[in-house]
């Protein structure tokens, strides 16, 4: 199989053995292929894009913004700091926007692309209140610069650990692994991905990463 290219990925109680044993009689005839991982610099542009349809009566706003990459150590900071920012319950961007009823939704999250990552920002309102709601967004990123907490940070990342956990046996958890092992080559544990030392490496990326989009 091509390095790089393709992983083989088992969890749960096994039989290493016999794992090998099936991968060679099914794929151990198969050519071996490199794919190269090139991931020159991304050209990050900023621009405005809008579309306009009749038929809908709300306005749909996304921005993106670059973030860490599958590579970089500060993934796991940057997506603790997108869930204390915008998960869709009891989050920043909850209490401000969706608990007032300013917005119907909105969300903010992270993407750990490979070579490169991305943050987002969607809001979902009445076209009337787009702007109100955008400028309260955008405020709200400004200020978890400046005043991200112990408390939020712990409580953001026990809820992400649990989801994990929760998922450890589906399809998602084995892609999880296997999309560690092509980007990194390497496995990591629930306990080393999530480890309890978000507070500042999560305040580092929200000032480092400049986590608004220039949009105004």
């Amino acid at each position: 199989m091509g390095r790089g290219n393709m992983v083989l990925v088992a969890t749960g109680k096994l039989d290493f053995g016999q794992i090998v044993e099936w991968a060679n009689q099914y794929m151990g005839s198969w050519s071996t292929v490199e794919a190269k991982r090139l991931q020159p610099p991304p050209q990050i542009v900023g621009g405005r894009d809008s579309m306009i349809d009749a038929k809908l009566n709300r306005q749909y706003t996304m921005a993106l913004m670059p973030g860490p990459s599958a590579q970089d150590e500060r993934r796991f900071a940057a997506r603790v700091l997108s869930d204390v920012i915008g998960d869709s319950d009891g989050s920043r961007l909850y209490w401000a926007l969706v608990d007032n009823a300013i917005a119907e939704e909105a969300e903010f999250g992270f993407y750990p692309h490979d070579g490169c990552g991305s943050y987002y920002l969607g809001l979902t309102t009445e076209p009337d209140r787009t702007r109100k709601a955008m400028d309260i967004a955008l405020a709200e990123l400004q200020k978890a610069k400046q005043d991200l907490n112990d408390e939020e940070v712990d409580r953001a990342r026990n809820k992400i650990a649990s989801r994990s956990c929760c998922r450890g046996s589906a399809a998602g958890r084995m892609r999880a692994i296997g999309g560690q092992w092509v980007y990194n080559e390497e496995y990591r544990s629930l306990e080393q991905i999530w480890p309890r030392d978000g507070g500042e490496h999560g305040l580092h990326c929200a000032r480092s990463w400049g986590i608004s989009p220039s949009i105004r």
